[in-house]
This record gives C-alpha cells, structure tokens and sequence, in this order.
C-alpha cells in the first residue's frame, strides 16, 4: 500500500498531539458492530497493516483510525505514540492538528464563483494565467545532474485538474524528481520569511515542468495555491479577505 492511502481513512491524523481531558463526557457518537455496516475483517487488517506501516517506517509516530457511518461508530483504534520522543502511547481522546484547511475553503470559493457564472470548472488556467499557457511535462530525468526533457503538454490544465489534483503539478517535499528540479524556479511551496504574494509566486510556478500530462493521474500539489490566485484574478480581492 501507498502512502497516499492514508487519506482514505476516514479519520487519520498525526503531528504533535495533547489529550483532550474530557473523559466524563458522553460521546456524540455511538459504537456499532462494523460488520453491520459493511466493513469486514479484511478491510480492517488493511487499515491496520498499513497505518503500522507508516509507524514503523518513521514516517509517522503514531495515529488515530476512526470510521463513522451515520451515527454510529463502527471502527476506531489509537496507535504508536503520541510523541517522537515516543514517551506516550497514542490515546483516542488525542487532539490533533490539521493542517492543510485552507484547501477545502479555497475550493469552496472557487465554487462560488463557478456558482456566480464568474468562472467554470472547464475554464483552461492560462485563461487567467497566460504563463501557463507555455506549461511543458517532464519526459526523461537525470538524476546524475538533475537535468531533464520534455514535452508539450497534450491539453491544457483546467480549473477541474486544479480541484481534483490531477494537473501534474506536484509538492516538490513528496516528490523526488520535482525536489531536485524545481529549486532553480525560485518558488514557495508552503512556509516562507520573505515576501511573497501568489501574484509573485505562482507565476513562477508556470515555468516548471508538470509531473504528468493534465488528467491522467493523480498528484498531490500546490494546485489549490494556484486556484487561490485564481481566486483573487476573478474576485478582484486578496485571497485572504475572500475566505
């Protein structure tokens, strides 16, 4: 199992935690039998195995499983620690930060606008930004020098590639390749002291090689960065103030 698969379960956090304290209080949800709500023993060895997985391959110290069906909980299991230091096993009553929150708001702006007849999920990106219009995919990579080649891409990214991450445009940090190229770019993907604006930033992006052609996979990326200057283009206003 991949990584990525993590994000199929239905409750998988993981980062520094705290415990909640408020073990009296009733719970909003209900424990039920798994089985009668579909979910099989097989499916929660996979879960199991493959948060165990990401425990013992450091790439997490420890998570909390939970999968909820109406009302009803019907599965939910604390692993590993709470901690690196691995002082405190993991408990259910961790709380946990999520990062990433953005992302849902910035989709749900942008699908207000598509609402507002401002914008539609077909529109082509260079539509509001033209450097994109050049957008090339990698073909051939050395990682001997880093150099790489490419080609045209086969149809241009779209509003709908952005929202479902399938433009080709990746996060450098979880992927090898775009790691080793995307630095002479002279873009940010997430945290930074300088200042930079996504009018700044984005158009930078432009110039870097997509990962795959637009709409034949999946890859996790700056994609609803971009869709946040797309944001301000069509809203007239900083992204922040639209959210």
């Amino acid at each position: 199992m991949k990584p990525t698969a993590l994000l199929l379960i239905a409750a998988i956090v993981f980062s520094c935690s705290t415990r909640s304290g408020s073990e009296d209080t009733d719970p909003v949800l209900s424990s039920a039998d798994p089985l009668d709500y579909g979910l099989d023993q097989e499916e929660i060895d996979q879960i199991e195995s493959h948060v165990q997985w990401a425990i013992d391959s450091a790439f997490i110290s420890g998570a909390v499983a939970l999968i909820a069906r109406e009302d009803q909980i019907i599965y939910q299991k604390a692993f590993g620690f709470s901690d690196r230091e691995k002082s405190e096993e993991m408990s259910l009553d961790n709380i946990f930060r999520f990062a990433s929150m953005s992302k849902p708001i910035t989709s749900t702006a942008v699908m207000q606008l598509v609402e507002q007849g401002k914008l539609s999920t077909d529109d082509p990106l260079s539509k509001f930004i033209p450097a994109f219009a050049d957008a090339v995919v990698l073909d051939t990579f050395n990682e001997n020098d880093t150099s790489f080649t490419s080609v045209p891409i086969e149809q241009e990214i779209t509003v709908h590639h952005l929202l479902t991450h399938t433009s080709g445009i990746p996060y450098a940090a979880f992927h090898p390749i775009a790691a080793a190229i995307y630095p002479q770019y002279d873009f940010v993907e997430a945290w930074t002291k300088e200042a930079r604006t996504l009018e700044t930033n984005i158009p930078k992006q432009a110039q870097a090689p997509l990962m795959h052609q637009p709409g034949t996979a999946w890859t996790y990326g700056t994609n609803i960065d971009v869709l946040g200057y797309i944001v301000e283009k069509v809203s007239g206003m900083p992204a922040g103030r639209v959210l």
